[in-house]
Formats: structure tokens, C-alpha cells, sequence
């Protein structure tokens, strides 16, 4: 068992609060690395493997989703499933969270 003193517990705060920062500063760097973090967590080769829990995350799923969609076309529920379907088997899902954040509509 080892003890740690007061200054090794600092400089080991210290350490991890400075990888912290270089991420944030990263982040505020190149403001689409968070956006490509989330791409890259959620989605396996094109399609979505989870559904995220937090808003912000859903919003990046759905605007990358979205992107498959001609801007101003009416698009019939069956070829709309047919899209979503490609993304994730939870069309249903990603349908109504299309409609309600107002990327999708005259479904």
C-alpha cells in the first residue's frame, strides 16, 4: 500500500487538469471535433449502433441523419422508412425526432 503525500496528490490534480484543458482548448480550436466525436461514437460503418441519451447528441444524430433528405420534397412515409431504415432499425425514432426538431416535413 502506498501512501501519497500531499504534493504527489497536486501535481497528479495538476496533471489530469491540464489534459482537461488541452481538450477543451481543442475542442474551441476546431469546432466540429466534438461534432466528429459524437459521429464517430454513434455510428458504425453509416449506421447509427445507439441512440444517444443527451439532447445535444440526438440533435448531431438527427442533422447528420437529415443530410440524406433533398431540401423541399414531400417524401411518402414508406420512402421515408426506407431511408431511416439504413440509419437505424428504430425508424420510428428517428421519424418523429426528424418531425418534432423540424428537419423533416409533410411526412
Amino acid at each position: 500500500m502506498r501512501r501519497m503525500h500531499g504534493g504527489e496528490m497536486t501535481a497528479k490534480n495538476n496533471k489530469m487538469d491540464t489534459e482537461k484543458n488541452l481538450e477543451a482548448r481543442a475542442l474551441l480550436l476546431k469546432p466540429d471535433a466534438y461534432r466528429e466525436k459524437v459521429l464517430c461514437i454513434f455510428f458504425r460503418h453509416g449506421r447509427l449502433h445507439k441512440i444517444p441519451s443527451q439532447l445535444k447528441k440526438q440533435r448531431i444524430v438527427l442533422e447528420h441523419s437529415a443530410q440524406e433528405f433533398e431540401p423541399e420534397r414531400d417524401y411518402k412515409e414508406m420512402e421515408l422508412n426506407r431511408i431511416l431504415v439504413e440509419f437505424n432499425d428504430d425508424v420510428a425514432w428517428l421519424r418523429r425526432s426528424l418531425i418534432e426538431g423540424a428537419r423533416v416535413t409533410n411526412v
